[in-house]
């Protein structure tokens, strides 16, 4: 039984179209809740909503056409274990051929004088005999997922048919995209242009165009960066509010040092040990990024905070990571 109070940490079993056996095929993509599902972003898109005639179907592309069936299907064995079911269906000016093998229950399927948006490969051995195979169809009467729009492809699992991941994925839309939090200021959203958070996740999953998909993409990639760098912005808050090690650097360290080091320091990495010391003396905790050209003497600045820690009882260490 589906849950009384929808939220977005539901089950995924409990959207409809799924169940305990399609909950399975999806855990196997880490898909375990809801807003797992509406986070499972299409990998790519095929632009379906540009509708050919029969007429100009070239042998081996991809096409979408509307088509009327003409009369009901037929099936032919071809040899053991293999067999052809072709459905005519016509656009009023040319005749086509929907064509699937070992499907025999598409013989059934679709009744005399039904308006079908189809989109499949096309087979065009010569000008007068046209097949489209295995064909993804949906009638006009339905709101169309898989052809006269812009269709979302999705990363699949053995089991899990493009057209089963695109319903489950709409109703989980229907039902939920109304719960999914807007975690950017109105006014915000008003001076970068971002759309709302529930229009977004709609349009990534089933765009009206082009359009609609970049603006999309854009608000998702803007809230992520913006979670990620409050994150930063909080850990470095907390950083520096938590209680750090006063150093004591007396006067004899500069003399200590230039005793080990067998160079006279530049200006810059005398300027930067300098600066490195007064942190490490205050009682708040330090974060430095210290950059220069390779050769430039970064490692012996590094060393010279490390002296100080040593000297004061702690410990240091230093990675190589290109070694």
């Amino acid at each position: 039984m589906p849950p009384e109070r929808r939220s977005l940490s539901d089950k995924v079993q409990y959207v409809r179209g799924v169940g305990p056996a399609r909950a399975r095929l999806l855990a196997r993509m880490g898909i375990e809740t809801v807003w797992d599902l509406l986070t499972h972003f299409p990998r790519r898109y095929e632009d379906r909503a540009h509708l050919k005639r029969l007429a100009d179907l070239q042998n081996g592309e991809k096409a979408t056409v509307r088509v009327m069936v003409m009369a009901k299907g037929a099936s032919q064995e071809l040899r053991p274990n293999l067999t052809v079911t072709k459905v005519p269906v016509t656009d009023g000016q040319y005749v086509a051929f929907l064509t699937w093998f070992n499907q025999p229950f598409r013989e059934d399927q679709f009744e005399k004088g039904e308006i079908l948006y189809v989109h499949g490969r096309v087979r065009r051995p010569r000008p007068s005999k046209i097949e489209i195979q295995n064909p993804e169809v949906e009638r006009e009467s339905e709101d169309p997922l898989q052809a006269a729009r812009i269709v979302p492809i999705y990363p699949l699992t053995e089991g899990l048919q493009p057209i089963r991941m695109r319903e489950i994925m709409r109703a989980a839309l229907e039902d939920y995209a109304d719960l999914v939090p807007d975690i950017i200021p109105p006014e915000i959203r008003k001076r970068y242009g971002l759309m709302p958070a529930k229009e977004a996740i709609w349009q990534v999953h089933f765009p009206d165009d082009m359009n609609k998909l970049r603006e999309a993409r854009r608000r998702l990639v803007f809230e992520e960066f913006l979670v990620q760098q409050l994150s930063v912005a909080l850990c470095k808050r907390e950083v520096k509010e938590s209680p750090g090690i006063s150093f004591k650097v007396d006067d004899s360290f500069w003399e200590k040092f230039r005793r080990i080091v067998p160079f006279e320091l530049t200006g810059a990495q005398k300027r930067v040990i300098g600066e490195i010391l007064r942190d490490m003396a205050s009682d708040k905790p330090m974060n430095r990024l210290l950059q220069g050209d390779v050769g430039s003497g970064k490692t012996v600045v590094a060393v010279a905070a490390m002296l100080v820690a040593v000297e004061n009882g702690h410990q240091a260490a230093i990675m190589a990571p290109t070694e």
